[in-house]
Formats: structure tokens, sequence, C-alpha cells
């Protein structure tokens, strides 16, 4: 597994992750071609790689980790590694939001805890157990901390979604759904949750414990993405649409013909979208 880093469009790093012994090696390039990589990089067993930079340093792990490593963007090297506390478990997803940390780690079969990390004390703040669901993704909102998770034996729902204070870890809601939860069909806007259902997307206020609207789609939704102000970026098996979450209104197409197959490249901040659509084409979308 490898990791590459790029400025301005220059090659400048790599991290290399040993999979089989669960060691990380730190490969040094400078100002390589891209094309001479296929001469010494053997690719090996696929498996998922969590990253995120904070402060000129990138925090890097992968599933089934049992750490986090640590490296400065300055000079490539290896600064730090943070274990997590139990050393029996393994990692299943990291969220870096400002300068704290929220992993999620697997216990059991059907055990997960999700905890917390400040960067700048260097110590564990809380841990929170989801024990009859497997917490599979982590989200953070303006407040909130969001566990997006596959219901249990033990319960009769599909899917649950559960969430957090963000400073200290208190349960605020729990939501159970009947339709199944991807890691890619839940979302956060301010404090809102928007997550989708077989032909819908739902509007979710956790506090209040409110559903504030359902939105019908064109399509089966596989993939939500946040948009400035009050927009979210539904896709889903045969359109791809802007909606307006908040009035409860479909805007506009973003591609003539989407192939859910070959999912294309979409970017959003609190501005604009830039996106590619089937003719390679690149196109920006501002917000005014």
């Amino acid at each position: 597994m490898l990791l590459q880093i790029f400025e301005n469009e220059y090659f400048i790093d790599a991290k290399s992750f040993d999979l089989g012994f669960s060691m990380i090696e730190i490969i040094q390039r400078v100002n390589i071609d891209l094309e001479k990589f296929n001469e010494w990089y053997k690719p090996g067993k696929f498996k998922e790689v969590f990253f995120d930079v904070y402060n000129f340093n990138l925090y890097a792990t992968y599933r089934d980790a049992q750490c986090i490593y640590v490296w400065s963007l300055k000079n490539g090297k290896r600064i730090n590694t943070i274990h997590i506390k139990n050393y029996l478990c393994k990692m299943r997803d990291m969220y870096l939001n400002n300068d704290k940390i929220y992993i999620i780690y697997a216990a059991s079969k059907s055990v997960r805890h999700v905890s917390a990390y400040d960067i700048n004390l260097e110590k564990w703040l809380y841990e929170v157990t989801t024990p009859l669901c497997k917490t599979q993704k982590i989200l953070c909102s303006d407040t909130l901390l969001v566990g997006i998770a596959v219901a249990g034996p033990a319960l009769t729902c599909t899917g649950v979604i559960n969430v957090w204070q963000i400073e200290n870890g208190k349960l605020v809601s729990e939501k159970h759904t009947q339709e199944y939860l991807s890691r890619t069909c839940v979302t956060t806007v301010y404090d809102v949750i928007i997550y989708t259902g077989t032909t819908s997307i739902n509007i979710w206020e956790p506090r209040s414990n409110l559903l504030i609207r359902k939105i019908t789609t064109v399509g089966n939704p596989v993939f939500l993405k946040s948009m400035p102000f009050i927009f979210v970026a539904v896709f889903t098996d045969k359109f791809a649409h802007i909606y307006d979450w908040y009035n409860g209104i479909r805007r506009f197409r973003l591609f003539t013909i989407f192939n859910p197959d070959s999912p294309e490249f979409i970017y959003a901040d609190e501005t604009m979208i830039i996106l590619i659509d089937e003719c390679n084409s690149v196109h920006m979308i501002g917000f005014c």
C-alpha cells in the first residue's frame, strides 16, 4: 500500500504500508517521474488506508492496524506513533476534525468502540461503546460526533445512526432505520444528519429527534456529498442531482449522463463545486 504526496503537481514523497508485518516503512523519494514507479513499486493486498493532514503533519493508519502513524511533511520523518488503548482491538475508521482524532476500533465481531484523541494534549479524551451494532464510519458536524452502523441480531432494525456530543461523548440521540445504511449514504450539514432511504433522502435533527423532511429521489441513492449552504449532491443508480434539503426541492442535474459504476470526480467547499463530466470536461459551479 503506497500513500503518495504531491505539491503543485510534483511528487515529493511516498509512505509505504507493509501490511504483512503491520509496520510502516518510510520511502523517501524526491522529484521522481511518476512513470518510474512501476519499476520498483509492487502493490500488495488491498486494505483501506485512513489519513489526514493537520499542522503540516500527516496522520495515517489502515484497517486492522493498532496505532496511528504521524509524519512531518516538512522533512518526511516519522515523529510520533499514537497507540490505541486496547492492544487487542483493530482499527476500523479514523476521522480528523480540527485538533481531534476520532477512531473506531473493533473489540469483537459485534462490539465497536469510538474514541477521541486530542493532538495538542497528546491524550485520549473519552471512549463510547456500541455493543449491538457494528459502527462502520465516523462523521463530524459542528458540535456532534456521528457513527454510522449496521445493526446486530439483537435489534429489529437494519441500520443505526448514533449521535454523541463531540466534546464529551455523551449520547444525544440514536436513529434506527429499516433501510440498509451504507457508509457512503450518510452526511452532515451544520448539526443536521442527512441519510438515504430506498428511493428518498431523510433530513433528521438529532437533538430534538425530529425528522424534518423526506425528499423523494429519482432512483436509488448510492452516495451523498454535502454542498455549500443548504445544498446536497445525491448520486443515485440513474442520475446525480443537487437538492435543496432545507426547502425539499430538486435544483439541477449535475451530469447529462451518469454511470454509477464509474463515479466521476467531485469536490466541494463553502463556495463552489468542481467536477468532471462524462466527456472529461472540468466544470466549476460557484455559490454567491
